[in-house]
């Protein structure tokens, strides 16, 4: 008996790809996967190749599978610089950017960078440079920001 092929393998990578984006758990069904792949003939290379992942990627897959368990494939905090404006802070600064920097004892009108970087010391004790404040002031959609 003739061996089966698939005559469209990218689309089925592409299909394995966005589905295993959908859901932590489907993450590491994929990683599963992606070593049980390793183990046979194509190697880490080969796996990765094969499903657009990064060859270091499914070696560190296998690594900590190898040392940890199933446990070690679940998601983890991926490292980056952590947030300085924590959430219940930028609650509170939304509530404040909805009213006039007037109402708050400053002589402008509108919000700026500067103006932010000033409020933000003063009533949280945060220093933020002026050009992540006017970051702030545009993902807050405050009135008046630039």
């Amino acid at each position: 008996m003739r061996r089966l092929r698939t005559t469209d393998l990218s689309s089925l990578c592409s299909l394995i790809a966005s589905t295993a984006q959908g859901s932590p758990e489907l993450r590491v069904l994929h990683r599963a996967h992606c070593i049980l792949l390793a183990n046979q003939t194509p190697g880490c290379y080969g796996v990765a190749r094969f499903f657009g992942e990064s060859p270091r990627t499914v070696e560190r897959w296998v690594r900590n599978f190898n040392t940890g368990g199933a446990a070690a494939l679940r998601e983890h905090h991926s490292g980056g610089r952590r947030r300085r404006v924590e959430a219940t802070q930028l609650s509170g600064l939304a509530q404040d950017l909805a009213r006039s920097p007037r109402s708050h004892g400053y002589a402008a009108t509108r919000w700026t960078g500067v103006l932010l970087a000033r409020h933000l010391e003063a009533a949280y004790c945060l220093r933020l440079g002026v050009r992540q404040c006017q970051r702030l002031l545009r993902s807050l959609r405050a009135p008046g920001g630039n």
